[in-house]
């Protein structure tokens, strides 16, 4: 579970530091930035997230009753994990620059 978690979360903050690079060469208002930032990387966060935990909250229907406890658990930590990248790191990416 860790190392899926890591590897979500790296995805995302890739893509959200992209984002938050390309839009420096567009943008000079910190606020204007982290809009476009959002606009941009928001989406894509939100779908690969949304995709993975779905994915892993389908084994709710499952018959093992181990598979559908580890599907829950790892489906609410995507969830988790995607609400902290798109709320407190791109704060993290202005407290950078």
């Amino acid at each position: 579970t860790f190392f899926l978690l890591v590897g979500v979360g790296t995805d995302h903050i890739f893509v959200l530091t992209d984002s938050w690079q390309q839009s420096a060469q567009e943008q000079t208002d910190m606020t204007m930035r982290l809009k476009v930032t959002y606009l941009r990387a928001g989406k894509a966060v939100l779908a690969c997230g949304t995709t993975t935990a779905l994915s892993f909250l389908s084994s709710l229907w499952s018959a093992v009753r181990p598979l559908r406890m580890f599907g829950t658990f790892v489906g609410l930590c995507v969830v988790c994990n995607v609400c902290i990248c798109i709320s407190i790191f791109p704060l993290v990416l202005l407290l950078r620059e």
